[in-house]
């Protein structure tokens, strides 16, 4: 269970990281996600206080992005 805040009045949620099967070994730092009301939370595992908020369809958008741009460099350009 991940605790979210410190305040007052803030209820604790569950979250449920997920690591990418491609990290290599459980302690290897990666982005790990997790997904809370609809959204998609992500962080770093050697930094995870840090917490970035994002939707599905932003993060599907910048996935494709950087997949294009990976492609891209691979082709030399």
């Amino acid at each position: 269970m991940k605790w979210l805040g410190n305040y007052e009045g803030v209820r604790r949620v569950e979250i449920r990281w997920r690591k990418s099967s491609f990290s290599g070994h459980p302690e290897a730092d990666c982005l790990e996600l997790a997904s809370y009301e609809g959204d998609i939370l992500v962080r770093e595992s050697d930094d995870p206080g840090v917490i970035v908020t994002t939707t599905p369809e932003q993060l599907r958008a910048f996935l494709a992005y950087a997949d294009c741009l990976n492609m891209l460099k691979r082709r030399g350009c």
